[in-house]
């Protein structure tokens, strides 16, 4: 009976793998490349980018493409130079790479990126989450008593979910992937403390909080947490005599801790870059969003507010934020589950979770209040999806086990689901018939309603003929299961990711080929939707302009000195105008949300989103032209037919062709020593200082004190200021990421300053000999430069990454040693590991076993 069972389990990781490869590569595609860089086109310089055969685009997907792959093509560089990932000199003017929240970089899906080109690259990255989503439910669920077909449905449910498919390309898919791994380690060493789980335990913890989406590491590990806690009661409750037990709980709390120090690297960097951004204020000071008990019909009906694919899209948010679908069978399977298996304690578990989860996303019947809670009230709702899926695929295996036992009961509970699920639909139909009728989608609409009303009911069919005419024949019901659990959420999600022609991966232009072949240190930026942020970073190319979900929160307040609007959210989306807009079907949803949203909060959110200093990466209108000179932007890139207004008419057009590239001939060079400066005492000083329009920036600089300050700029009060121009001469020798090198000569006293964005970690050195760094012109780096000939360098070597690293080091070593003290003491006092749950345990094998017994008894 074992070596069947291990023959069911290898039959069911290869339907997985199967599953996984089919969706990996988009439907067997494999000459295309999984990945949607065809967004490009929407953008100069790909205007005219032939996407042929591209497939649809996907505009919700960008931010894969002008974020995240740039950032990997840097730290593939960093990798092949044999150097950290630690700064990104090619966005924001520099910033932290490593410490963005971002990186990805060091988990088990990051390990094609790294060796890979871009087709093979891609499949496997997908390939990783997928898989090891499936397998690690699969085994989850096994481990929790489940049966083969069940754990096998609760598998393909989670890796199929839309919370996984929908965020294939971001990071957070990373986080959701390791779940079911976390927790089945967990379980492991609550029941058979053994040094492998140890060491998976550690290794997924850190691998979690290196991920690169730190919300989502926030809410998967209170689900390994309260999982956690759960299971030590639950074994304390039917053992209470066993005293190993708390030595287990031990072992587990030591592997998550090793694992949480074992990603300090990151971490720390990370910490210390979230405390000067905007982003821990915007987050923490208003968490606004919710999910509309309305849009809870996506939980059968993904698409019931269009598809961004499609072109027709209308709901309040995006088919990614909300994406709870995992496919109406195992819906209907979970709610089943929950609802007439009731005494089984870890059905309760996820029920629990499930509704907590859904009451956090709807703020509904005391979520609005448990989301003021300080630390969750920095978390977004959509990030609570990842435990709301974990336990939907759980609970949709439980139900699948149930129905072995009572498949009468199942059946006809799920039947009335389905018909409650179907006259909700048709209700919302109603509702929303206005919308429907105005954008005749009522075609579409039924045609993408084929699981909900084709699929589903046909399964349902076959399995009450199962039931009433060949229940000894239990493969025919399990393949009815998985098929319909594989099947549905494909039929979603496959066009939702675009397969592309490889040739059309970050292609080149002869305008990108000749700002490559300016061989100066300088910077571009990019207006009007040219080269959008970050993009051309891939091309090694250094913007001014940079988008990042962390940013510096000095670099908002200097850019808002050239473009006032630049970080009032409230006039980018026109709230101030949603309650006078003429109807509008495709928008109106979402406009009405906001007004709702907008009325819930107090006054001071309106004036809060006019300086809601996030997310902000476009510059609209330049009001102060010299400022662009300061931060070393040399060219100004366009689409094509772009005008500069009047402040920059002393701009030279030198390319117009795929895009426009603008010469700035007055642009001040990276380095520049002045003999003049002024000591601001504080940032709104300094703010007033450049922007004054008599200020000469070119030659006075603004010297401000850092944190904490030092007495430099104390002693540049007291030092005389030369009138003389030519008081330094100063050249960029060397420019890399992490390391800079000027020679300066300087016949008095001056201020060196470098347009590189001032930030804890830098440091310098002349001639050797160690100085303090402040604050220039408000966002830069400045340091006292002393007569003579010089060598300045200066290298970036924070200490959060080099105390993380020995905390890393340090916590890897002891992760082995933990590993070998567990194995040596389990071996010497001849512990025998309580034993994990077999194939006979199963529901259906108890059933068969019965079945077996009962003959037995007739025939005797």
């Amino acid at each position: 009976m074992k070596a069947n069972g291990r023959r069911n389990e290898i039959l069911s990781i290869a339907i997985i793998t199967l599953v996984t490869i089919f969706a990996s590569s988009n439907g067997f595609h494999f000459k295309k490349l999984f990945f949607p860089a065809d967004v490009l086109s929407d953008f100069a310089p790909w205007h005219d980018l032939n996407r042929g055969s591209a497939g649809a685009k996907n505009s919700l997907l960008a931010d894969p493409v002008f974020t995240f792959e740039p950032w990997e093509e840097l730290i593939r560089r960093a990798f092949s130079e044999h150097r950290w990932p630690l700064w990104n000199p090619y966005s924001f003017m520099g910033s932290p790479l490593l410490g963005n929240g971002q990186i990805s970089a060091f988990t088990i899906f990051s390990l094609p990126q790294h060796f890979l080109s871009a087709v093979p690259n891609h499949f496997g990255e997908v390939f990783l989450k997928l898989w090891l989503a499936g397998v690690g439910m699969f085994f989850l669920a096994r481990t929790l008593g489940l049966g083969m077909t069940a754990s096998l449905v609760s598998g393909l449910a989670f890796m199929l979910s839309g919370h996984m498919m929908g965020w294939l390309h971001l990071p957070l898919s990373a986080g959701v992937a390791l779940a079911p791994a976390l927790l089945l380690a967990a379980d492991h060493l609550l029941t058979e403390p053994i040094a492998l789980w140890f060491v998976v335990l550690a290794i997924s913890v850190a691998m979690l909080a290196t991920c690169g989406q730190p919300q989502t590491t926030f809410c998967v590990g209170l689900l390994l947490i309260a999982f956690s806690t759960h299971r030590w009661f639950d074994h304390h409750r039917r053992t209470p005599s066993d005293t190993s037990l708390t030595r287990r709980a031990i072992w587990l709390l030591l592997g998550m801790s090793l694992g949480a120090s074992l990603s300090a690297f990151q971490s720390l960097p990370f910490l210390e870059y979230l405390q000067r951004s905007e982003a821990a204020r915007a987050r923490d000071a208003y968490n606004v969003f919710y999910v509309p008990l309305y849009h809870l019909i996506t939980l059968v009906l993904p698409d019931f507010f269009g598809n961004i694919v499609h072109g027709n899209y209308w709901g309040y948010s995006n088919n990614i934020g909300p994406a709870m679908y995992v496919g109406v069978l195992p819906l209907l399977l979970a709610i089943t589950a929950a609802v007439l298996n009731r005494r089984d304690s870890v059905t309760i578990f996820f029920g629990s979770v499930a509704l907590i989860c859904l009451v956090i996303m709807t703020k509904r019947f005391g979520g609005e209040q448990l989301m003021a809670i300080p630390v969750l009230r920095s978390v977004t709702i959509n990030k609570f999806i990842a435990p709301f899926t974990v336990s939907l695929a759980f609970l949709a295996g439980r139900g699948v086990d149930l129905f072995w036992i009572r498949p009468r009961a199942v059946i006809n509970f799920c039947v009335g689901l389905w018909i409650a699920g179907s006259i909700g639909v048709v209700a919302a139909v109603i509702y929303f018939w206005r919308w429907l009728a105005s954008m005749n989608l009522q075609h579409y609409e039924i045609a993408r309603a084929i699981p909900l009303l084709l699929i589903t009911p046909l399964a349902l069919v076959g399995l009450k003929l199962w039931h009433r005419r060949h229940n000894e024949w239990t493969w025919i019901a399990a393949a009815i299961m998985v098929i319909t659990v594989a099947v549905d959420p494909l039929f979603y999600w496959l066009n939702f990711n675009p397969s592309i022609d490889k040739r059309f991966f970050y292609p080149t232009s002869e305008g990108i080929d000749l700002l490559k072949k300016d061989p100066e240190t300088w910077r571009l930026m990019g207006v009007a939707a040219a080269l959008p942020a970050n993009t051309a970073s891939y091309y090694q190319l250094q913007d001014a302009l940079g988008y990042d979900a962390m940013t510096y929160t000095r670099y908002y307040d200097f850019m808002v000195m050239i473009d006032p609007g630049f970080k009032d959210l409230v006039a980018a989306l026109q709230i101030d105008k949603l309650a006078s807009k003429p109807w509008n079907p495709r928008t109106r949803l979402f406009d009405e949300w906001v007004l709702g949203l907008l009325a819930s909060k107090n006054e001071g959110f309106l004036p809060f989103l006019r300086q809601a200093n996030y997310w902000n990466s476009v510059v609209r209108t330049i009001h102060n032209r010299r400022l662009l000179d300061l931060m070393n932007v040399k060219y100004l890139v366009s689409p094509p037919g772009w005008f500069p207004d009047a402040t920059l008419q002393d701009l030279e057009l030198v390319y117009d062709k795929e895009m426009r590239i603008y010469l700035n001939k007055t642009v001040l060079p990276r380095a520049i020593a002045v003999n003049r400066w002024v000591v601001a005492n504080s940032d709104q000083e300094a703010i007033r200082l450049l922007s004054d329009p008599e200020f000469d920036l070119a030659r006075t600089a603004v010297v401000q004190n850092p944190e904490p300050p030092t007495k430099t700029v104390e002693q540049l009060a007291s030092i005389p200021m030369w009138p003389d121009d030519s008081a330094a001469l100063v050249t960029l020798v060397s420019y890399r990421s992490e390391k800079i090198v000027i020679q300066a000569n300087a016949a008095n006293d001056a201020v060196l300053l470098l347009s590189d964005t001032y930030y804890p970690g830098w440091r310098c050195a002349i001639d050797g000999i160690n100085v303090p760094i402040f604050i220039a012109d408000f966002l830069f780096r400045g340091i006292h430069l002393p007569p003579g000939n010089h060598e300045i360098v200066f290298s970036y070597q924070p200490e959060s990454f080099i105390w993380g690293l020995r905390i890393s080091w340090l916590a890897a070593f002891a992760i082995i040693a933990s590993a070998i003290a567990m194995r040596k003491l389990n071996s010497r006092t001849n512990n025998v590991p309580a034993g994990r749950i077999s194939v006979m345990t199963s529901p259906i094998a108890r059933l068969h076993i019965q079945r077996k017994r009962q003959k037995i008894a007739d025939i005797t």
